[in-house]
């Protein structure tokens, strides 16, 4: 592996898993457009509002449910965002390291590792918060849930 793609590897799962928070189910952007910064994470307070994310929107969900998926969602918003700045810090400790005169693989290797415990975390928490609304689901919501989500692109929308 090149030292220049343990950055960029880095980079590009971070992007995945943590740039996109899962209330928007968005395309991650590039890097680049953010300057090596954290891409914003969403309307603050998004949740406060009542308004859910368009992929559960689609789910007709009962006002009780409404309710509990809501608060679900205002309850973990923000120890992903957390863990997303975690995992962006970690990101630029390696990107600076390896555009320093102070690298070595040794160094590179402890950043990346700790990049990819804090993107199985992120993987874990996404999961946990996807399992804790399934179960909030009727059986019709929850294969309406397993379906992705149709998103708009530059060609209108795209169906999976």
């Amino acid at each position: 592996m090149k030292i220049r793609s343990i950055p960029s590897t880095i980079a590009a799962g971070l992007l995945l898993m943590l740039a996109v928070p899962f209330a928007t189910q968005a395309a991650a952007p590039a890097e680049s457009e953010f300057c090596g910064q954290p891409p914003p994470m969403g309307k603050p307070h998004q949740f406060d509002s009542g308004e859910l994310p368009p992929h559960l929107q689609r789910l007709n969900l009962s006002a009780d449910q409404h309710a509990k998926v809501t608060a679900l969602l205002k309850e973990r918003e923000p120890a992903l965002q957390e863990k997303a700045k975690t995992g962006w810090k970690t990101h630029n400790d390696l990107r600076n390291l390896a555009l320093s005169d102070n690298y070595t693989p040794e160094k590179a290797k402890v950043f990346s590792e700790a990049g990819a415990r804090t993107m199985a975390e992120v993987t874990l928490m996404h999961a946990s918060l996807d399992n804790a609304i399934y179960q909030i689901l009727t059986p019709e919501q929850q294969q309406q849930f397993k379906q992705p989500p149709v998103e708009d692109g530059p060609h209108g929308p795209r169906h999976h």
